[in-house]
């Protein structure tokens, strides 16, 4: 006759496999709603783009908030699925070396805080996880694998929990970032800087002009002062042939088909930007050089 009052509780290694593999189609369950929330991720990221694209900044804004709780939502089931595969290696290591008695309740701590995660987003997961972790507590708690007293459910905060919390969070914030491109979010007109002084910075001269001197002296020197239109460090100058630095200049001019920045010129001679502009009067008063158009 079959005893009903009889409690034995099953054997350990029994337990153990039995939770393995429900841990594993749980996670499994979670890779799917996983890979669900991605196909989301980047149906929402298409319509932000598309509602961008059509100057549609309300639906795009609509659709960026969207997409950053889904974004949320798959960094948690992810750290759940990473969670319990930890939780399954140390049961098969426990399963491995079932004669030593290894302490267990860290690890059904982790699964009892995921279980509490997860109740509001996938209930019923939850609920299986739940009952995973009773089993083993029960089998734990008959077979006294620890003097210490049973682990209180209260979302306890152990050095291993939080070691693999800490490793989960590590791991998928640079997963995450990895697969998911950035949602684009409406652009913000942006006021540029006005300079305090414009600078135009090179002047069109022609070079080897006609050698008539009738032309307007003042636009030629107002075209060579707007070119040093702004501050630069001054130079020493020493006084010298000026014919030695008119021909440096010349050639410089030359060697840019036409154009001249003052500033430029003047470090390169070592001169001050000043006698540059005085240089080139000289040379426009000669004919060497005209204004271009």
């Amino acid at each position: 006759m079959r005893n009903f009052f009889s409690s034995e509780p099953p054997p350990l290694d029994r337990v153990i496999l039995k939770s393995i593999r429900k841990l594993k189609i749980q996670h499994s369950k979670l890779e799917q709603a996983r890979l669900r929330l991605q196909e989301r991720d980047r149906t929402l990221f298409g319509a932000c783009t598309f509602a961008l694209q059509n100057k549609n900044k309300a639906r795009a804004t609509m659709c960026a908030n969207e997409l950053a709780e889904v974004r949320k939502l798959v960094i948690t089931l992810s750290q759940i699925q990473i969670a319990i595969e930890r939780i399954i290696l140390r049961l098969e290591t426990v399963k491995e070396l079932s004669t030593i008695m290894i302490d267990l309740k860290p690890a059904l701590s982790t699964l009892k805080k995921i279980t509490t995660n997860i109740v509001n987003v996938m209930p019923d997961i939850a609920s299986e996880l739940d009952n995973v972790n009773n089993s083993i507590q029960e089998t734990l708690n008959v077979t006294k694998l620890s003097s210490e007293p049973p682990t209180i459910l209260t979302n306890p905060k152990t050095p291993e929990g939080q070691e693999i919390l800490k490793e989960v969070n590590t791991y998928l914030e640079q997963k995450v970032n990895e697969q998911l491109p950035e949602p684009p979010m409406p652009e913000t007109p942006q006021q540029t800087a006005q300079p305090e002084e414009k600078l135009r910075e090179m002047v069109a001269l022609v070079v080897g002009g006609p050698e008539s001197q009738e032309s307007n002296l003042d636009e030629t020197s107002e075209s060579i002062r707007a070119a040093k239109d702004f501050k630069v460090q001054s130079v020493p100058f020493e006084e010298t042939d000026s014919k030695h630095f008119e021909d440096k200049v010349f050639e410089y001019i030359k060697e840019r088909k036409g154009l001249i920045h003052v500033t430029d010129c003047a470090l390169k001679l070592k001169i001050p930007p000043k006698q540059v502009e005085k240089i080139l009067e000289e040379l426009y008063v000669k004919g060497r050089i005209v204004p271009g158009t």
